[in-house]
Formats: structure tokens, sequence, C-alpha cells
């Protein structure tokens, strides 16, 4: 529990934003794991920390954690999942991939994601160079 508040700690201190959404909710999610906290009084500080944070990525981390702490809960769900589902057709970033997958959704996803830049600049060039493919296979094969 002191490495989960020094970490935070510290990113406070580098002003290291992204990092402290991240370090804040888990440590949440801990507190909440191990007893020190209610399931109710987490879910209110991450509420309280939605309200503060309202970059797309902080959005999407705090609602997957509120939905994590209530699982039956249909309204959390559907909030976390749409924030998440964005972010991965966004970016295709395996972080918001791994969400989904504990949604049960990454099948639709994976089919109404557009086509990555490689593929589709290969689409649009008449003669495909060796190591364009060879980037095309690696971005596939990432998981």
């Amino acid at each position: 529990m002191n490495a989960a508040e020094e970490a935070l700690k510290l990113a406070i201190q580098l002003k290291r934003r992204d990092l402290q959404v991240k370090l804040h909710v888990q440590l949440l999610q801990l507190k909440s794991c191990l007893g020190q906290i209610s399931t109710g009084d987490a879910v209110d500080e991450l509420q309280h920390m939605s309200e503060q944070y309202a970059g797309e990525q902080d959005q999407a981390i705090i609602h997957f954690a509120m939905w994590l702490l209530k699982p039956d809960s249909p309204e959390l769900r559907t909030a976390a999942l749409t924030l998440n589902e964005a972010l991965y057709r966004k970016s295709g970033k395996q972080e918001y991939f791994g969400r989904l997958r504990k949604f049960g959704a990454f099948d639709q996803t994976i089919a109404a994601r557009p086509l990555p830049k490689l593929a589709a600049e290969a689409i649009q060039q008449k003669r495909i160079h060796p190591n364009l493919l060879g980037g095309i296979d690696r971005f596939l094969l990432q998981d």
C-alpha cells in the first residue's frame, strides 16, 4: 500500500497528470480490495474524480474502475463500454482492447475498427514494398 501511495505522490510532484489518474484509480481499487474503504466510498471518490478530470482517457479509466467495483450496474457498464470502445476505435491501443475483453465486447469492436494506417497506405499504393507488408504483419500480430 505504501508503494502505491508513494507512486501517486511522485506522479503529483512530477506533474504527470496522465499517471496521477491511473495511480489514483489503482490505489482506490487496492484500498477497496483490502477492505480499507467500502465499495460505495470508492465509487463515490471515483465519481468525484470524473468531475475533476474531463479528458476522454481519464473518463475511460475512471468509469471502467467504477464498473469493476459495481459490475451489476448497467449504467456504469454502458458508460465505461462506450468510452473505452470509442478510444479503441480511435487509437487501436491494447489498453482499451484489454478493457473491452473484460466486457465481452471485443469481437464487434474489432470488426468495426477502421483499417490501420499501414494497411490503408498499402491499399493505395500500386506496388507494395515487402517492408510495408512486414509492418502490417507486425501490427496484426500485436496483442
